[in-house]
């Protein structure tokens, strides 16, 4: 990652987690995550913070609003 940020110039970056969807897993680890005990610990479906996320955005629009 830091090589990307690197080339492309990047002001920053953020991993927002909470986005957990088992399609994207290879087989094994599919079966893994379907185990009961895994079900409790990775439950499927999209529970990031959208107020953080949209918090970020913000900040990056108005630093790109600044840099004019």
């Amino acid at each position: 990652m830091a090589e990307l940020r690197q080339a492309v110039k990047a002001w920053g970056h953020r991993v927002f987690f909470g986005a957990f969807h088992r399609s994207g897993l290879k087989l094994t680890d599919r079966l893994v995550s379907m185990l009961l005990a895994s079900q409790s610990l990775l439950p499927e479906g999209d529970s990031r913070h959208w107020t953080d996320v949209e918090a970020w955005a913000d900040g990056i629009a108005q630093a790109l609003a600044g840099a004019r």
